[in-house]
């Protein structure tokens, strides 16, 4: 039997108090049967969740920046090339997010979260996410990747492959199909950032973007979000690439004893 703590992140347009106890509830209650696929083997396994947590998607972010893993004020490489970038102390640490008000804008593959909160309070009147992603880029590309490489059927994994590749003999010709695509989505997400500053009257200090989805986009989007935020006397942060994976993740942590994360991802 394996012992497990969940933690779930709904779109914060789904999430509401009454779906997240639902959720808890549904997970906490009894144990779980689950088959294993082995080759041909299948393992029967059953699963408890002493505890479970639903929080909305985006949101856990803020604890990742506030702190490490022993629950001090987070330091590093994280932060430099935002404190860099703003000339700010070189003790820089997570301390500074403590009190902020920040406009989260998580991009993945098929939507973007906007979430605001306010310290470590995640404010449900201004809840908006959309269906912009890299992965709508990717599939835009696609075809003239294929005639540019005269491969009329490649898949989507390997245009994916190549992309990740610097090497790769066509990955020049994979970033140059992408470009257009990248902007446009980069286009939707920009107007979507504007509303929300709009509903939060630009009573917002920080924009903080990560997820998958913004690796791809950064060289496009952070010009453009940068130009914003001058304009509204408001700082941007954008995770460097090797954390977007972990962010929500480790963010989560706040709410389950670290001994517990193992088999906690969702």
């Amino acid at each position: 039997m394996w012992k497990w703590t969940w933690r779930r992140r709904p779109p914060v347009t789904q999430h509401t108090d009454e779906t997240s106890a639902k959720f808890e509830k549904r997970f906490m209650s009894g144990s779980h049967h689950v088959t294993v696929h082995l080759g041909t083997h299948r393992v029967a396994v059953k699963i408890v969740f002493p505890f479970t947590k639903v929080v909305p998607e985006a949101t856990p972010v803020i604890f990742t920046l506030q702190k490490d893993a022993d629950g001090n004020w987070r330091e590093g490489d994280i932060f430099r090339e935002f404190a860099e970038h703003y000339e700010l102390d070189k003790k820089f640490n997570g301390a500074y997010f403590k009190d902020k008000r920040i406009l989260h804008v998580d991009i993945g593959d098929g939507s973007t979260e906007y979430p605001i909160t306010e310290g470590n309070k995640f404010l449900r009147q201004f809840v908006h996410g959309d269906h912009h992603g890299a992965g709508y880029a990717i599939e835009e590309a696609l075809e003239e990747f294929n005639r540019l490489i005269h491969l009329p059927d490649s898949p989507r994994q390997f245009f994916s492959d190549v992309i990740k590749n610097p090497k790769h003999k066509y990955y020049a010709r994979a970033i140059k199909t992408l470009k257009r695509p990248l902007e446009s989505q980069v286009r939707q997400i920009i107007q979507n950032v504007k509303r929300q500053l709009t509903k939060a009257r630009n009573e917002i200090d920080l924009i903080c973007v990560y997820g998958g989805g913004s690796i791809l986009m950064r060289s496009i989007l952070f010009p453009q979000l940068e130009e914003l935020c001058a304009e509204r006397e408001m700082k941007v942060a954008v995770y460097p690439g090797r954390v977007c994976g972990a962010d929500e993740r480790d963010g989560a942590g706040c709410f389950c004893p670290r001994e517990d994360l193992r088999g906690a991802e969702e």
